[in-house]
């Protein structure tokens, strides 16, 4: 069978097996070329890259069980890429957003579906439960048991159960520097504690609503367009001048936290704005101040380049 150009190639594969359906696990090497299809699964003391050409990498920790579902092709190269993961740790690093689908990356947990776009994103799943951070990018997180999507953007934490809305979660970017080199999510969250037992799962919602929620990524038919602290968009009136939102967070302590980071990298003169989107209140953290919109792409192009903050956009004064 010939290899497509994005085909999904292992990379520093260490103690990782293909799990065959009734046969025997086959352990696997470098170079060696998953499909549609395979399950795999790290040992212990395990871990491995997954290099997607063309599209991006999956990073799996030890422990960690991981379904391919669909895959970009040649035939295909703008397809989704869905992936299923049961347990463990996964980084998934889209550094091309080469789809035309508004979430060219699907995540399977129990009971979740995250929908994403071009980012970086950590995932950790263990029995019922799931933590789920955002490095940069944006997602639409679908849970069983929950009749719509929420949309999240921006560096956050959240954790995931079925029935239940996502639960924000304090975090430094140190943690997060942490949890990419262990490997270990929960564990780099919160102290050295791990994921608890979930609690009996509430029965899924059956509605139509829900149900085209989760399946909206593979349709690639979103109901709106992903703006998820930004607003109703106010009608045109002469520009007074430009901000910069470096981030946006449902709590102000959140807000804060990402407000102090990004002064100890040089970033001065930021202020938190309370926002209304949709009746509940975000929190903005934001660059006043600057009369010239290239002035204000200068600063969103330097956030990213000095402080990894791939979300920032421009809102104009009126």
């Amino acid at each position: 069978m010939a290899v497509s150009s994005h085909a999904a190639t292992l990379r520093d594969a260490n103690d990782i097996q293909r799990l065959g359906g009734s046969g025997p696990a086959v352990a696997l090497a470098d170079g060696a070329t998953l499909v549609v299809g395979d399950r795999v699964r790290t040992a212990a003391t395990g871990r491995a890259d997954v290099r997607l050409a063309g599209v991006g990498d999956l990073e799996l920790g030890s422990d960690a069980e991981l379904s391919l579902l669909a895959l970009p092709s040649a035939d295909a190269p703008e397809a989704v890429t869905q992936v299923a993961l049961a347990s463990g740790y996964l980084r998934l690093r889209w550094q091309t957003d080469v789809s035309r689908q508004a979430w060219p990356v699907v995540v399977d947990l129990s009971g979740v579906r995250l929908n994403l776009a071009q980012g970086d994103y950590l995932v950790e799943a263990h029995q019922g439960q799931a933590l789920f951070c955002i490095i940069a990018g944006r997602a639409a997180i679908a849970v069983r048991g929950r009749r719509a999507p929420q949309e999240v953007a921006g560096r956050s934490c959240h954790r995931l159960q079925i029935g239940q809305p996502p639960r924000p979660l304090a975090f430094t970017p140190k943690t997060l520097t942490a949890a990419t080199a262990l490997r270990r999510l929960a564990v780099s969250l919160q102290g050295g504690v791990p994921l608890p037992v979930a609690t009996k799962a509430p029965e899924a919602s059956r509605s139509a609503s829900f149900a085209a929620a989760m399946n909206r990524a593979i349709n690639g038919t979103p109901t709106v367009p992903l703006r998820v602290a930004r607003g109703p968009v106010a009608a045109p009136a002469p520009a007074r001048g430009w901000v910069v939102n470096a981030g946006s967070f449902p709590k102000r302590p959140l807000a804060v936290a990402f407000g102090e980071t990004l002064t100890s990298r040089g970033f001065q003169g930021h202020r938190i704005v309370a926002a209304d989107v949709a009746g509940k209140t975000w929190f903005r953290v934001q660059f006043s101040g600057l009369m010239a919109v290239g002035e204000a792409k200068a600063l969103v192009a330097r956030l990213a380049r000095e402080a990894e903050v791939e979300s920032a956009w421009i809102q104009t004064l009126r």
